[in-house]
């Protein structure tokens, strides 16, 4: 089971590779995988406090690409109708969605044109130890041949 620390610094590294992908803010929407709804939430606030930091100290041009950013969070337990609202495409925005896998198995997005995969993933085992038929969540790091994507997290 990976430290919350280290699940911590997954969520910073997407953030900073979202802002690093397309600093100019073209049309295309990206895509960030992260291995739980806790870290979904914590990724799109971290992303959209350091939005809000940056349209302080932008120029006005600047601000036009900042304004542009829309964050949406994505997992499996969300209420269909807010889940509903996250795929409403608005003119002139660029959505930037933080994810858990659902969005490999269970949705399609259209218009993403960069995915950041944190490697981590939600996994459910038999505990031998325990000696019981029970389960548990961990954190893992996904192996390379599931790994169809154009961004992948180093550490």
């Amino acid at each position: 089971m990976f430290a919350t620390s280290k699940v911590a610094d997954v969520v910073s590294k997407c953030a900073v590779m979202i802002q690093q992908t397309c600093p100019d803010w073209r049309d295309g929407d990206i895509l960030c995988f992260l291995p739980g709804q806790d870290d979904v939430l914590r990724a799109k606030d971290l992303f959209d406090a350091k939005i809000a930091r940056l349209m302080k100290i932008s120029s006005a041009a600047e601000k036009l690409m900042l304004e542009r950013a829309q964050s949406h969070a994505l997992f499996g337990k969300q209420d269909p109708d807010e889940q509903a609202l996250v795929f409403k495409k608005q003119p002139e925005k660029r959505r930037v969605f933080f994810s858990t896998d659902v969005a490999e198995t269970s949705v399609t997005i259209d218009g993403v044109v960069f995915v950041i995969d944190s490697g981590l993933r939600k996994a459910v085992v038999y505990d031998p130890l325990r000696n019981m038929s029970s389960v548990r969540s961990l954190v893992r790091y996904v192996a390379k041949s599931e790994l169809n994507y154009i961004f992948l997290l180093s550490f």
